[in-house]
């Protein structure tokens, strides 16, 4: 599947979005609460991931390199870089799974085993989805959908736990760095969900299509970085929410 150039250039102007995020991260290094680390940690590997990436793509370019790993890529029978989809997935459900067991109110500690486990699982499961069910060599119908609805149902969570804790609505959402985190990873993942369902159907329909939802997808993704950039800002904010929670 070739991409557009315009696809190409908004992916590296959301690859520079995220990397702005760790900017903003280390200038508020100081106010950062343990939580904060653990998304800033998540946006580094998002980052680190898409590095990777690129230098292997650009990598192949070489011949030497390219016959180096062409006896891997003919076996597998890989004609694209989704194989390693499966890094974002891991990403998502161990580290945001960490981030969302740590802001968790203590309201909420009586299910918080239970949600450990959970987190535990989901990446056990989008592994074996990934060698035995969807393949190494195509992006895959089943990780994607497990992805994306894991990333949406957290955020949710906290936030209707947030919604009922009058003590949380003391802080003006705005300047909330857990609620505004939470906004941007349900934006961003509502679209993914919509996009993974119907990404097939649309590229043997229509191609225009496709690189249209393309374009919309990556711009929601910037409107969902804006929101994590508000985050960090904010970030003073932060150990004020915690310890109110602590107290509940």
């Amino acid at each position: 599947m070739e991409k557009s150039l315009s696809a190409i250039t908004l992916a590296q102007v959301v690859a520079f979005a995220n990397f702005l995020c760790i900017i903003v991260a280390l200038i508020k290094i100081k106010h950062l609460t343990k939580s904060l680390k653990l998304f800033a940690l998540y946006i580094f590997i998002i980052v680190a991931i898409t590095l990777a990436i690129f230098g292997f793509v650009e990598a192949l370019k070489t011949y030497k390199i390219y016959l180096f790993f062409l006896p891997f890529l003919t076996y597998f029978q890989i004609q694209d870089t989704s194989f390693l989809n499966i890094l974002y997935y891991l990403n998502n459900s161990i580290l945001l799974g960490l981030f969302y067991n740590s802001i968790f109110k203590k309201t909420f500690i009586q299910n918080k085993q239970k949600i450990f486990l959970f987190f535990i699982f989901i990446p056990l499961i989008e592994i074996i989805v990934y060698f035995f069910i969807d393949g190494v060599n195509k992006p895959g119908n089943i990780n994607p959908v497990i992805d994306s609805l894991f990333c949406i149902t957290l955020p949710v969570i906290y936030l209707w736990n947030w919604y009922q804790d009058e003590s949380s609505l003391l802080t003006k959402v705005q300047k909330n760095p857990y609620f505004l985190l939470s906004i941007g990873l349900i934006l961003q993942n509502l679209l993914s969900f919509i996009y993974f369902l119907t990404l097939e159907k649309i590229f043997q329909t229509d191609p225009s299509s496709y690189e249209l939802f393309t374009s919309i997808k990556s711009f929601v993704q910037l409107i969902s970085i804006y929101f994590f950039l508000s985050a960090f800002y904010y970030a003073h904010y932060a150990k004020l929410i915690d310890n109110r929670s602590s107290t509940v």
